[in-house]
């Protein structure tokens, strides 16, 4: 799930929307050799078709980035299908919680994690983690705490 703060991919403002990539593989996806890759695109049904083009650019690793190198180790995957729908997401000021969710097909929910040696208020993150899609980035570590897919193609 991307939720974009903002964003700008060429003359294309991407500020608010959000796009969900359901993906399914065998084996280590960064090793080189998983097998069996398959992704599915859900893109936020308020992106006009400039933002929709660009998120689809971005997210099939065609336009470069995290997602060109994803590609680039794990092979072009099989395309299971694209959907344009409302997502809702809503993410905790503090980190603590985020969720998305497609009315009657996706629900998904993480909690942050804490641990024994961090601060209070704060939660667990690497930065630029090897295999992240953050950039650079932190990346907050989390638990999913409710996970529903439901669509045919969604059935990977």
């Amino acid at each position: 799930m991307w939720h974009i703060r903002e964003g700008r991919y060429g003359d294309a403002s991407l500020d608010g929307l959000n796009a969900i990539a359901l993906s399914s593989f065998e084996g280590n996806i960064w090793s080189g050799r998983a097998k069996d890759f398959r992704i599915g695109l859900i893109i936020d049904e308020r992106a006009d078709e400039g933002q929709r083009e660009a998120l689809q650019m971005i997210l099939s690793g065609q336009g470069g980035g995290a997602m060109a190198q994803l590609v680039a180790l794990a092979g072009q995957p099989e395309f299971a299908g694209l959907e344009f729908a409302p997502i809702d997401v809503e993410i905790a000021d503090d980190l603590g919680w985020w969720r998305a969710e497609i009315p009657g097909k996706i629900e998904a929910r993480a909690e942050a994690l804490t641990g024994p040696t961090t601060p209070p208020g704060e939660r667990v993150q690497t930065i630029n983690p090897p295999g992240s899609e953050t950039g650079g980035s932190p990346a907050t570590w989390a638990i999913a705490t409710r996970q529903r897919a439901e669509a045919l193609w969604l059935l990977l």
